[in-house]
């Protein structure tokens, strides 16, 4: 699935939560789960699109109406009704984020090392990693013809997939010319954790959803890996996932009064960015200048 399918796909279940919701806030909620994914911030600029507004028409005229305001503010985003994921705003609370688990460090430059020479193994009794490299064998070769049932190899990633994760991000960012040139420059230079670590360097503010991009990927494979196996995911963490889910019971309504600021935060949250630039800041601005006279 490309990003832009997957996006359009993000959006309906970000509505089938909550609908309808204004635009800066979907996007704002968008953005979130992208970088959860370990993809980049959406910009409907970078696919041809003016506005945030005319993606969404544009991309899902089957399953959202945009109503637009009839002077000024933001525009809400509903899902049609009689869509398949539609259902009532839930006033349940909400289940916690899973949190993923961090793979062993040996587990991982196991797999993300891509040195052909470099033999790597997994024992079933212990779960620690044999990595080694081809010429040291004989050393091992008894270890392992003694007890060939206990030891799993590990397939590691290639240079050649890591190059195309690479090529991958930055087809997705969507740099001018100018700009990936020498990133498509210096992945063509091979595969290599330093030559990874300048890509990701030279990537400036991409830097960090590479990473998070990267490391989904790298997951993925070493959990297919496991799943093959026969080998449980977790033992390859050096933590357990950690799912923790509420039950749902109606949120309560509290009787205690709001705060002044409480208010002001709920105020806020009702505005879009562009009112909160022309009409909140302004006054603020003026408060703050009018009692400094003071």
């Amino acid at each position: 699935m490309d990003i832009k399918n997957q996006v359009a796909q993000l959006i309906v279940q970000l509505l089938a939560t909550t609908s309808p919701e204004l635009g800066a806030r979907l996007k704002q909620r968008l953005n979130k789960e992208l970088d959860g994914l370990g993809y980049p911030r959406f910009d409907e600029k970078a696919f041809g699109y003016r506005k945030f507004a005319d993606f969404l028409q544009e991309a899902l005229p089957d399953a959202i109406l945009v109503e637009y305001p009839t002077s000024f503010g933001d525009i809400k985003v509903y899902l049609k009704s009689g869509h398949p994921l539609q259902k009532p705003i839930s006033t349940t609370t909400p289940p916690q984020r899973k949190h993923s688990p961090r793979i062993r460090n040996e587990v991982w430059q196991a797999f993300t090392n891509p040195d052909p020479l470099r033999l790597r193994f997994l024992q079933r009794d212990n779960r620690y990693v044999l990595h080694f490299l081809d010429k040291e064998r004989g050393s091992f070769q008894e270890q392992l013809s003694k007890n060939s049932e206990n030891f799993i190899e590990i397939t590691y990633i290639n240079a050649e997939t890591q190059m195309s994760w690479m090529l991958g991000f930055l087809d997705l960012i969507k740099l001018e010319p100018g700009d990936r040139a020498p990133l498509e420059a210096l992945i063509s230079g091979g595969y290599s954790s330093n030559a990874n670590a300048t890509f990701t360097r030279a990537l400036g503010e991409h830097g960090e959803p590479w990473r998070r991009y990267r490391t989904r990927h790298v997951c993925a494979a070493i959990e297919e890996w496991a799943k093959k196996n026969q080998v449980p995911y977790d033992d390859l963490c050096s933590e357990k996932t950690v799912i923790s889910v509420p039950e749902s019971t109606p949120t309560q309504a509290s009787n205690a009064p709001l705060t002044p600021r409480q208010q002001v935060e709920r105020m806020l949250d009702l505005l879009s960015d562009d009112e909160i630039t022309r009409v909140a800041i302004p006054a603020l601005l003026s408060h703050l200048l009018t009692s400094s006279r003071m």
